[in-house]
C-alpha cells in the first residue's frame, strides 16, 4: 500500500504528512526488518518499490517524495549492510493511473495532464523482472524512465529546478492548478500576478 496526500513545503508536517511517511518510508522499513533474518538465511530478496518522485521532485508532494527518496537511501543502506546475504533492488515506477491520485487530483494537483502516464501492466512486469531475474540495483519501469533517471542526477540541479519551473508555469497558465486552495498563492507568484 502507498499513499500519496498533497501537502506545501512551506507549511508544518500535519497528520496527513505523517501518515505518508508512515506508510511509504517506515512502513517498509518495518516490513523489512521483521522478515530480515528469514531472508538472510534463504538469500532472499528485498524489493523496495520507490518512484520517479524519489529522483524528480514536484511541488505540493513533499512528503511523498520525502519518503520514496528516502526509500531508495534506505535500499542503500539495507544493500551495505546486508548485501552479502541478500540482494536489494529499487523499483521506480513512474505516475501510474490509480486511486492514490485521487485525492491530489480533488485537491487541484493533479498529476494527470502534467507528465506521461505509464501503464500499469510495465510496473507489474518490472517487480516480476526484479523477483524473478538476475539481481538488479535500480530498475525503472518503462526504457524512458531508465533514461530519465540516469540522466537527472547528472544534471545541474539548477537547470533542473530552471526546467521544472518553466513546465509548472506553463501548467499553471493553462489553468491546471484552478480551483485549489493549496496552490492558489504559488500560481500567483508563478505568473507574476
Amino acid at each position: 500500500m502507498r499513499v500519496g496526500y498533497p501537502q506545501s513545503a512551506g507549511r508544518a508536517p500535519d497528520e496527513d504528512a505523517l501518515a505518508v511517511l508512515d506508510v511509504n518510508l517506515l512502513g517498509a522499513w518495518r516490513v523489512t526488518a521483521a522478515a530480515l533474518p528469514a531472508l538472510r538465511e534463504s538469500g532472499g530478496r528485498v524489493i523496495n518499490v520507490a518512484s520517479g518522485l524519489a529522483v524528480f521532485t514536484i511541488p505540493f508532494a513533499t512528503a511523498y517524495c520525502i519518503s520514496k527518496r528516502g526509500l531508495v537511501a534506505y535500499s542503500d543502506a539495507l544493500r551495505l549492510e546486508h548485501g552479502d546475504r541478500v540482494t536489494v533492488t529499487t523499483v521506480y515506477p513512474g505516475y501510474i493511473r490509480t486511486p492514490i491520485h485521487e485525492r491530489s487530483a480533488a485537491e487541484g494537483v493533479a498529476l494527470e495532464g502534467a507528465i506521461p502516464a505509464e501503464r500499469l501492466e510495465d510496473a507489474a512486469r518490472a517487480i516480476a523482472r526484479a523477483s524473478l531475474d538476475a539481481p538488479v540495483r535500480d530498475l525503472a519501469t518503462t526504457r524512458r524512465g531508465t533514461v530519465a533517471y540516469a540522466a537527472l542526477p547528472r544534471l545541474s540541479r539548477r537547470l533542473v529546478d530552471r526546467f521544472t519551473r518553466a513546465r509548472l508555469r506553463v501548467l499553471a497558465a493553462s489553468g491546471h492548478f484552478e480551483g485549489s486552495a493549496l496552490t492558489r498563492d504559488w500560481v500567483a507568484r508563478m505568473l507574476g500576478s
